[in-house]
């Protein structure tokens, strides 16, 4: 993917299957996922040194969808269930990411992809629909919660989802004013 490519997300935009006050574009997006995955990696006390590649993988994590487009989650899913069919621009973690690792920094972007999009349904959804999706997105943060707490070792995804992860959504939506 050239540099081109890369600058095209800025004016690529996303939820076209969704009414919207607004429309996101898909550097928004990265941005957005970006700063939830540094902030969920401090709230759950990964090491420092981690940061910068979860930055990175946030960063580049749909970068495909400069070149074709946002891509509905529905239909991620199906490329995902045949790995052939996957389109996969993401730029590659840094050399020095052992396979664990790497597993961690993929599935906190994953979380914090999956927080991205209900924040920004819930601000700047219109109409019925958006209700749906975000009945939707919330049982796939309960996946990814389950396995994240796999990756981490933990086995308590209830305990993880209720203590760190909601709460970080609620300040994440309603702001400062949710205890």
């Amino acid at each position: 993917m050239n540099i081109q490519d890369q600058l095209r997300a800025s004016w690529v935009t996303r939820w076209h299957i969704v009414r919207t006050q607004r429309a996101q574009t898909v550097a928004e997006h990265l941005w957005n996922t970006s700063m939830i995955s540094l902030e969920l990696w401090r709230v759950l006390s990964l090491p420092a040194d981690g940061c910068s590649s979860v930055l990175w993988y946030a960063m580049t994590h749909d970068l495909e969808e400069a070149i074709v487009g946002d891509v509905p989650s529905p239909t991620k899913d199906k490329f995902e269930a045949d790995k052939s069919l996957r389109l996969n621009f993401t730029l590659p973690l840094p050399p020095e990411d052992s396979t664990s690792h790497a597993e961690l920094v993929v599935t906190v972007t994953k979380v914090a992809d999956i927080m991205e999009a209900i924040w920004f349904i819930t601000h700047e959804g219109v109409g019925y629909h958006p209700y749906h999706v975000r009945d939707y997105l919330y049982a796939k943060l309960e996946d990814a919660v389950f396995k994240l707490c796999l990756v981490l070792g933990n086995t308590d995804s209830q305990t993880l989802y209720y203590d760190t992860i909601e709460p970080m959504l609620d300040r994440m939506i309603c702001g400062p004013f949710v205890e």
